[in-house]
């Protein structure tokens, strides 16, 4: 039996070894081709990164103009606005007055 137990074990081991066909030369050259792949994608992540960046920046940028323009047009229209009204308040002040007066002398 025991010797039945031996020859099973080596039987076994020459087959595994037999179709193991198993090289250190090819995993390295795969451990290779594999850290070249990592190294090229994380430099493509790094690249999208930045160009992200500058997208984001650049409209960031053109935001800040717009709204600039914006505020500048909002601006320079409210101005106008206060200056119709204070005309038109005037005008009307002096109608008022001159109605007024107008009034007294009737009286």
């Amino acid at each position: 039996m025991k010797k039945m137990i031996i020859m099973s074990v080596a039987a076994a081991a020459l087959l595994t070894n037999a179709q193991a066909d198993f090289s250190f030369g090819d995993m390295f050259k795969d451990m290779k081709e594999a850290a070249i792949s990592f190294s090229s994608d994380a430099k493509d992540s790094i690249v999208s990164m930045k160009d992200g960046a500058v997208e984001t920046s650049k409209s960031a940028e053109n935001t800040v103009t717009a709204v600039s323009a914006d505020a500048k047009e909002t601006s320079t229209k409210a101005s106008d606005d206060l200056k119709v009204a204070q005309v038109s308040t005037s005008n009307d002040v002096k109608t008022v007055a001159t109605q007024v007066s107008t009034d007294s002398k009737v009286l």
